[in-house]
């Protein structure tokens, strides 16, 4: 009862901040004939539109999504806006049943639908989507997230694998969110919400609803809020996933460097190297490993696709360039597999005395509180001595937030909070040898995401971590 009581109590507090944090909301803020301030309702017209023309586009091949300069503004036609502010649905090629009402609305032509008897000089090449915009006003400064939100199939011919809805979320023309909605009925619906960053006035949020290909029964409902505090009304809000976001080394990207600039997706996988570490030194690319333990962030350096798993050398030798060993991040499934380097009980002739982890770094864009959250860890061969989990932040790497060592285990959960970061904070999840420093046999598979979590200043800690362990592990 009392733990009922708790969580009760917590989530009416975070109802109550995420109320006062909110900036704006699409239900709530939707009005007719002009738009309320800092709104924008458009949609990716083909640049030759011209509602003065008939037909109004004879060109479908030009504007995609994301390039907001060429956005042109919806029309009001008493009920809903449209591309050309009429009711009928069946003209404004390609702009057929395009619409943006107060709950939803229904997305244009798809890029597969090329409608090339009316776009005679080029037929359709893009989805039309319409888009609710909204412009950070003065004073609304600082970190924001889209939340509350959620795309609903209003249409029940909607109902095969094949008929889909794309919802694509941009900050200015930096493409935040991209997911696909599928089928109609129960079990259905969507959540888009995500940390956008720490945004300054006249930035703004775009929301598209496109056909993904074709637009037939497309017509949806959905809402959305933006506000200062990462709401937890569908849960902590997924701002990265080890699995759903890996990069697999492959031949395309044979001897390229697993960095934050290079895989370009907030993620890098690293180990502590030793400062000597030098490549142009390989088979023996160090020769004094006394030093980078796990703590001294300057000395990581990214892993190297070898053109089959990511590795410090870049290869697929297992024995050469000690303390690396067989050190890799390797495949992934429903885990990431991998394997640390040498542990510290192993000189490896050249003075190891650290243990020397694959470590998955991730960095915030948005100020806020973060948690680790469906997080699952297996060691991968009983005949070792397990591994080593360490969590810690680039704001004190000294002090981790999880240090746990496991041996023998298939489910194990590493859930945690983290803290208060600020842009450009990195999480490291750093994989290392068991307790006996040394690598045989330390085989592992993983998976984790990283959420953001409310911050009502009012929230004593013990209900949030109440919150935090209400989560459910990743089965």
């Amino acid at each position: 009862m009392r733990i009922a009581t708790l969580s009760l109590t917590l989530a009416v507090m975070i109802a109550a901040s995420a109320s006062a944090a909110q900036l704006a909301g699409f239900n709530d803020d939707y009005q007719g004939t002009t738009p309320a301030t800092g709104w924008s309702y458009l949609w990716n017209a083909p640049l030759d539109w011209n509602l003065g023309n008939s037909p109004p586009s004879l060109d479908g091949s030009t504007n995609p999504l994301g390039t907001s300069a060429n956005y042109v503004p919806l029309i009001w036609n008493g009920s809903v806006y449209t591309a050309d502010g009429d009711g009928t649905n069946t003209n404004g090629v390609p702009a057929n049943y395009l619409r943006l009402g107060s709950t939803g609305g229904h997305p244009g032509r798809g890029s597969s639908q090329g409608e090339a008897a009316t776009l005679t000089t080029a037929p359709n090449a893009h989805d039309r989507a319409p888009i609710a915009a909204y412009t950070i006003q003065s004073g609304q400064e600082g970190p924001v997230y889209l939340t509350n939100s959620f795309l609903t199939s209003s249409d029940s011919g909607h109902n095969t694998a094949s008929h889909t809805l794309r919802i694509q979320v941009y900050v200015n023309d930096t493409l935040k969110v991209d997911k696909v909605q599928t089928g109609y009925g129960p079990g259905t619906s969507i959540s888009y919400d995500a940390a956008l960053g720490n945004l300054t006035a006249g930035d703004t949020v775009y929301v598209a609803m496109s056909p993904d290909g074709q637009d037939g029964s497309d017509t949806f409902s959905w809402d959305f809020t933006l506000s200062t505090v990462a709401n937890t009304s569908n849960g902590p809000i997924i701002v990265a996933d080890l699995v759903d976001d890996y990069t697999t080394a492959n031949g395309s990207n044979t001897g390229a460097e697993a960095s934050f600039a290079n895989l370009g997706n907030g993620w890098s996988y690293m180990w502590n190297a030793p400062s000597d570490w030098n490549l142009a030194n390989d088979p023996n690319a160090s020769s004094n490993a006394s030093d980078g333990d796990i703590t001294s962030t300057g000395t990581f350096l990214p892993l190297i696709s070898s053109g089959t798993r990511w590795s410090p050398d870049g290869n697929n030798a297992n024995l050469d360039n000690p303390p690396a060993r067989y050190m890799n991040s390797g495949g992934v499934g429903s885990l990431v597999s991998g394997h640390p380097g040498a542990g510290s009980a192993q000189p490896e002739g050249i003075g190891n005395d650290e243990d020397r982890y694959v470590i998955y770094a991730y960095t915030v864009d948005t100020d806020g509180l973060y948690a680790i959250v469906d997080s699952v860890f297996s060691t991968g061969n009983d005949s070792g001595d397990g591994n080593n989990v360490r969590i810690f932040t680039s704001l004190n790497p000294s002090s981790p937030v999880f240090d746990t060592t496991w041996d023998g285990v298939s489910d194990a959960s590493f859930n945690t909070f983290v803290g208060s970061l600020s842009a450009g904070d990195i999480i490291y999840v750093a994989v290392g040898v068991g307790s006996s420093g040394l690598d045989g046999a330390d085989s592992y598979a993983l998976d984790f995401s990283i959420a953001a979590v409310p911050t009502p200043a009012a929230l004593p800690a013990g209900l949030m971590m109440l919150g935090l362990l209400a989560v459910r592990r990743r089965k």
